[in-house]
């Protein structure tokens, strides 16, 4: 079985994603279009406020989920805790075509539909439990998904969050060349023998759609591999979560603010996870909630905010100090936009007022 023949086929099992409107910042005239951009098939499509998934169209490979900022889309693809875990003991990652082909490789294997499916938060958590990873693929410029740029990506990103956080691990990244076949009954024995080492799988529950690719949830009673990093996460644990538990120096997002801020909130009441807060005239920035989705710097009215993909630092800081002013006849908080003694309420009862009394006179 050729390279693009065991590609084309395991794209053809079918699962389909899922995205939680509630969760998509389209709802907010955000514009994102991550989604779409990463999906091989063009199986979702975009409303005005919306983000839909084709169930035709979609082959459940899963690479939609981690281009997704703010964890809107579920149902595909392998699950973070599962992966990491792997990682923290020792297992290569390898995408499946590189399975199906024969992998001439040896040791512990995990096997992904595809690398592009890993959220570079995890591959860095499994990486720093494991004090390195290494990722195996093949030719993915030859791969009909369409997600060699992806991949890349992906293996990048996790190794600037591993720097930036000041570890010395190594993600380390192997391509494998499709070994030839002589004849037919070669190429089908290559397409389903398993390697002579124990192949890595998830624990399954039962034959679903999305059991047909990637690593599901591991049931309650399953027992987990334990690894030298001590207690494991959640079954249910974020790439984020996973990363936090595994370094306290994680590199995270980080948000900031130059001088003008408002206070008005905007930022506030757009942000997806609840990542910036305010009180008390402090706005405040939480990394470890930040996605580093940016709607808060395209809805900033001053324009005075800023994200960088990765900072040190303590992960609740106040970023803006807004002077509080207070209504000289409520004693309320004046807000932006607002006069220098009243409220917007007491300045209109005031005019009402003096126009009465301009009409008596």
């Amino acid at each position: 079985m050729s390279w693009l023949k065991a590609a084309t086929w395991l794209a053809g099992l079918t699962a389909t994603a899922t995205i939680d409107p509630a969760r998509c910042t389209r709802r907010h005239e955000s514009g994102c279009s991550v989604c779409t951009a990463a999906c091989p098939k063009q199986a979702i499509e975009l409303g005005d406020r919306t983000a839909t998934v084709d169930s035709a169209a979609c082959v459940g490979c899963g690479l939609c989920v981690p281009a997704c900022p703010v964890g809107a889309i579920d149902g595909v693809g392998p699950h973070a805790a599962v992966v990491a875990d792997e990682i923290a003991l020792g297992a290569t990652v390898r995408c499946d075509p590189t399975r199906v082909l024969g992998d001439p490789g040896e040791g512990r294997c995990i096997d992904v539909p595809c690398l592009g499916v890993i959220h570079p938060e995890t591959l860095a958590a499994g990486a720093v439990r494991a004090g390195m990873a290494t990722v195996r693929t093949g030719p993915c410029e030859q791969c009909p998904v369409g997600a060699a740029e992806q991949v890349t990506d992906q293996i990048r990103a996790a190794g600037r969050i591993v720097a930036a956080g000041g570890s010395p691990v190594r993600i380390h990244h192997e391509r494998v060349e499709p070994r030839a076949t002589t004849d037919a009954g070669s190429a089908a024995e290559a397409a389903t023998r398993e390697p002579a080492r124990s192949r890595v799988r998830r624990p399954r529950r039962a034959v679903s759609r999305r059991g047909l690719l990637g690593l599901g949830v591991p049931p309650a009673d399953d027992p987990r591999p334990e690894s030298a990093s001590g207690p494991q996460p959640a079954p249910d644990a974020t790439p984020r979560d996973l990363l936090l538990a595994a370094t306290g120096g994680a590199a995270l997002p980080r948000v900031s603010s130059a001088p003008g801020c408002t206070g008005c909130e905007a930022c506030v009441k757009t942000c997806p996870t609840g990542a910036l807060g305010y009180a008390a005239g402090s706005l405040t920035f939480n990394a470890r909630e930040c996605v580093g989705c940016s709607e808060c710097v395209r809805i900033c009215p001053e324009n005075v905010l800023d994200l960088q993909p990765h900072g040190p630092g303590p992960s609740l800081t106040v970023i803006a100090q807004v002077p509080v002013r207070t209504c000289e006849r409520c004693g309320g908080q004046l807000g932006p936009g607002e006069r220098e003694s009243l409220c917007h309420r007491c300045g209109v009862r005031q005019s009402l007022v003096a126009d009465v009394w301009k009409q008596l006179g």
